[in-house]
């Protein structure tokens, strides 16, 4: 099978490393799912796209990032998961590389309203099992489909990273995985916020290397961002932490900060097509909008009345149509909402009373509110996020 190259740096010796690992890993599925239970089994992420990244240590080179699969399924194969998952996780070990498996059937993928990560998975995968014409089939999956507020998914998701760091710089001492761990976060969330820019801008494109000229070519572009994400970009595809650890991160931190919350405001402008002039006022207007943000059908307005009657009653003074939005958001919706007050540590008191309200509690201190939110974040933002707090020993308390 001929997957082309997986990575942008890479020699020919980890080529092959990588591609014998795939193989390996294909044959295994092969042994346990039957032809007519599955589609494909497909590699996504910055191998799938052949712009992955490769890590240089005591001259030797390695992957640096996990395999992400995803299992494309036609008959029900929950009681051979299990067996999947061990394999890939016997797998990993032996290999010291992580392995990502996820799962969806093939009739609800062809019928999938397109995200931007299908949209990138369409267009920059490698099929290692079954039917390589399946995915790139899937005509719904382009970038004219993928709605707006799926950016401003990306950038919470990437941003939140930010929010963890800050918990991590708070402590007198890091270990060199927590430091590592910090710059890793850095890179994702310069390339998530340039990621989102350059979508308003109309000039998104699945592949990293295009992504990185395109943003070079940017004329309304702060020039030190752009110097940023071509950084990001190359750090993907041959990571150098000692480049970024020689300098201070918490000063990094910052001077990214103030550009993160530019483009966040940016991007919010362009998404809810109003003027924001300042961040008193953005949650207000995210509520109002959120009255109609989604096309007329019985089951976005079904699953308004399910949050209507689960939310707390809004405690600000702006109006009948900014109460009845913030009701109609889901958990997920609102904490997207309340992220900007932490990952840009604002300071606005309106924002933090709603805040309070709606995460049911009465701390005042902003650290503690932070991991209020963090534990929500947890819990409707991210399942895997919990995890990744343990193995790095950031405490945040009990889920709420």
């Amino acid at each position: 099978m001929n997957w082309g190259k997986f990575t942008v740096k890479g020699s020919a010796k980890v080529e092959n490393k990588i591609k014998d690992m795939l193989q390996q890993i294909a044959a295994e599925f092969a042994k346990v799912l039957l032809p007519e239970e599955y589609k494909a089994v497909i590699l996504l992420g910055g191998y799938g796209r052949g712009e992955g990244g490769v890590l240089i240590e005591n001259g030797v080179e390695k992957p640096h990032n996990n395999f992400d699969l995803l299992l494309i399924y036609k008959k029900n194969i929950r009681q051979k998961l299990q067996t999947l998952h061990n394999i890939l996780g016997e797998f990993s070990q032996k290999n010291a590389i992580g392995i990502d498996l996820g799962t969806i059937s093939a009739c609800k993928l062809k019928h999938a309203r397109c995200r931007l990560m299908w949209y990138d998975m369409r267009y920059g995968h490698k099929t290692i099992l079954g039917d390589e014409r399946f995915v790139s089939s899937i005509k719904q999956f382009k970038l004219e489909n993928v709605p707006d507020w799926d950016i401003l998914n990306l950038m919470v998701n990437r941003g939140t990273l930010m929010i963890i760091n800050d918990l991590l710089l708070e402590k007198k001492e890091l270990e060199v995985t927590q430091q590592k761990l910090i710059v890793k976060h850095l890179m994702k969330a310069i390339i998530g916020y340039g990621d989102a820019l350059l979508y308003f801008l109309n000039n998104y494109s699945w592949s990293y290397l295009e992504k990185q000229q395109l943003m070079r070519q940017q004329t309304q572009v702060d020039s030190e961002f752009q110097s940023w994400y071509d950084a990001a970009i190359e750090f993907r595809f041959q990571p150098d932490y000692i480049k970024f650890l020689q300098n201070d991160l918490t000063e990094i931190t910052e001077r990214l900060r103030q550009k993160f919350s530019q483009i966040f405001l940016y991007c919010g402008q362009q998404r809810l097509k109003k003027k924001i002039t300042n961040w008193t006022e953005y949650p207000d207007i995210v509520f109002r909008n959120a009255i109609c943000q989604q096309p007329f059908s019985l089951k976005s307005w079904a699953k308004k009345a399910i949050n209507f009657f689960q939310n707390t009653q809004y405690s600000g003074k702006t109006g009948f149509k900014t109460a009845l939005g913030y009701r109609f958001l889901g958990k997920t919706e609102l904490l997207s909402v309340f992220f900007p007050f932490f990952a840009f540590q604002l300071t606005d008191q309106h924002y933090k009373n709603v805040i309070k309200k709606s995460l049911l509690t009465d701390n005042e201190e902003v650290s503690e509110l932070r991991k209020d939110y963090l534990r929500m974040w947890s819990k409707f933002g991210d399942v895997n996020f919990s995890d990744m707090l343990k193995k790095y020993g950031i405490e945040i308390g009990e889920s709420v």
